[in-house]
């Protein structure tokens, strides 16, 4: 088991967040992991999935400069880290 999970749900799992931004094969998607480490984990590779790719092959050839210069990138993190400092502005769908 890896992390609470059977290898075709951790294999399923790791491609939905890259692909999908985090939806699951379960009908309550995330919310069913109860591991913090899953949820960490999750969120790194929904993140990576969301930045422009072309800006990942940049950052291979040792140009980070074009990462941190482009627009898209900067509001996505502003807006990340807005919603995570002020919970009462964020989706809290963990409520449900």
């Amino acid at each position: 088991m890896l992390g609470g999970m059977d290898a075709f749900h951790a294999l399923a799992h790791s491609m939905a967040t890259i692909s999908t931004g985090g939806f699951s094969t379960h009908g309550r998607s995330f919310m069913d992991v109860t591991n913090p480490w899953m949820d960490l984990a999750a969120i790194i590779f929904m993140i990576a999935g969301a930045l422009p790719f072309l800006l990942y092959v940049k950052l291979l050839k040792g140009n980070i400069v074009p990462l941190l210069r482009d627009a898209q990138v900067r509001l996505f993190f502003i807006h990340y880290c807005h919603c995570y400092a002020d919970p009462e502005h964020s989706p809290d769908v963990r409520r449900f």
